[in-house]
């Protein structure tokens, strides 16, 4: 798919690692499937997916990952039901951080986007610091800064688009 990108228009500048799946299941009660389900969908997949475009980053030394992540993915926290999920989110933290470090010498540009919430169905309004969740506009526009001049010098950071929610707190 990449390489179809590559000799089509002699570059790849952009991947969104947006895909992963969740479970709100007690850690307990989550069966081996589903625990590698959930590992694979998240971690493998932003792995597979970043090597796979690095090399034609490397080439036109040039280019930006954003992996999607949660809020409160860069810290080891107990969340109840999500236990699975959240180490799934954490590794793709720490995937980042490692992955701008290496490919920085490329000018490859790689971070983390951490939304809250994006519904209101888990979470009462009364949740949220802002008293709203976050949108998807608000996400966008958090990639966009990243993509912007203004952001060029923001390498292998987690931006969290969360208006201050903080999961466990309310």
């Amino acid at each position: 798919m990449y390489a179809n990108v590559f000799a089509k228009f002699g570059r790849v500048d952009l991947l969104v690692n947006n895909v992963g799946n969740f479970i709100y299941k007690e850690l307990s009660k989550t069966t081996n499937k589903e625990f590698m389900d959930i590992i694979e969908s998240n971690i493998y997949s932003t792995l597979f997916c970043s090597r796979a475009v690095l090399p034609y980053m490397r080439k036109v030394k040039s280019g930006y990952i954003i992996n999607i992540g949660v809020v409160g993915a860069e810290r080891f926290n107990l969340r109840r039901k999500a236990t699975v999920y959240f180490l799934a989110k954490n590794g793709i933290y720490l995937l980042t951080k490692n992955m701008a470090w290496e490919e920085a010498k490329f000018k490859i540009h790689i971070n983390m986007v951490s939304p809250a919430s994006l519904s209101e169905d888990i979470f009462k309004k009364k949740d949220f610091p802002m008293h709203r969740s976050a949108s998807y506009k608000d996400v966008i526009n958090s990639i966009f800064f990243l993509l912007s001049k203004d952001g060029y010098y923001i390498n292998g950071a987690n931006i969290e688009v969360a208006g201050s929610f903080i999961p466990g707190f309310s």
